[in-house]
């Protein structure tokens, strides 16, 4: 009987873990989907202007991938981003990596980043 409830407890700690970070990926989801309405009635094309501060990217085709991280990770997790992009596409520099609010996931101490870096076509 001990050895069934340990089997059921560990199942229910996996199932726990998974359900968590079914959360995170719903949030995640919820986030791209609001900023796609977003962007839907701002439109595409939006001009911007250059202030100190801000960063145009050069004109061509990204690659680029979206990680929901620990704050606490963030600055450490660059060279294994780029490698991660590097192994699914041949990129050149530089290396970008834009952060959006953690309050906007509602995960405190999350953020969403994005990795992207330009082909070499």
């Amino acid at each position: 009987m001990a050895d069934r409830q340990k089997y059921l407890a560990k199942h229910r700690e996996a199932v726990k873990r998974e359900i968590a970070e079914l959360g995170k990926i719903k949030s995640s989801l919820e986030f791209f989907d609001q900023r796609i309405s977003d962007l839907k009635q701002t439109g595409l094309n939006k001009v911007v202007e250059v202030e100190e501060g801000n960063y145009v990217k050069a004109a061509g085709k990204y690659a680029c991938f979206y990680q929901e991280i620990e704050n606490d990770d963030v600055a450490g997790n660059g060279t294994k981003a780029l490698e991660f992009l590097r192994s699914k596409a041949k990129v050149i520099p530089p290396f970008y990596q834009e952060d959006f609010s953690s309050s906007v996931l509602g995960h405190d101490g999350s953020v969403i980043i994005k990795y992207s870096a330009k082909l070499d076509l």
